[in-house]
């Protein structure tokens, strides 16, 4: 018999691409027309905080299939992610339920190739840095305000699983 918990969390992993991405947020990725590709900015007028920039490394790599046990999201800012080097990596997101806490049903996977990075939304719920090969790098960015919620992480209340 199957593990239930597998079975009714059991998450396929989908290709990143901006149209399916879209709920969640944008993109990143150079298109090849220029040298340069103005990446959208994250940020509004209206935002307050700090914007900060820094270098993550994460040392293991991720494996299939995936356990997610918390998701994490940021409601005074959104949060960008770019990867250093070719290093294909899984982006999870989902969206919150009526709560406000991440919807088990509405986990989405992507499979993101080594050029693609990712702008979550505010709120967006996701789960941090998942590299597929390490050690790898991540560019991240975000605003800073000083907030005590400025980053909440909310535990399942069961594992999902992402495929392969």
């Amino acid at each position: 018999m199957r593990n239930p918990v597998t079975v009714t969390h059991a998450i396929e992993l989908e290709p990143l691409t901006a149209s399916a991405f879209e709920p969640f947020g944008r993109v990143v990725a150079h298109d090849g027309a220029g040298r340069r590709f103005h990446i959208p900015s994250a940020y509004s007028p209206a935002d307050e905080g700090r914007p900060v920039i820094w270098i993550a490394r994460v040392e293991d790599a991720s494996t299939l299939p995936l356990e997610i046990r918390a998701l994490e999201r940021h409601p005074h800012s959104p949060q960008t992610f770019i990867p250093r080097g070719d290093h294909p990596h899984i982006v999870v997101v989902a969206k919150s339920d009526a709560s406000g806490a991440p919807d088990p049903a509405s986990i989405r996977a992507f499979l993101a190739q080594g050029h693609q990075g990712v702008v979550y939304a505010r709120n967006c719920w996701h789960l941090g840095f998942t590299p597929l090969a390490a050690p790898c790098e991540f560019v991240v960015t975000m605003l800073e305000t000083g907030q005590p919620d400025e980053t909440i992480v909310h535990p399942l209340a069961r594992p999902a699983f992402v495929n392969g």
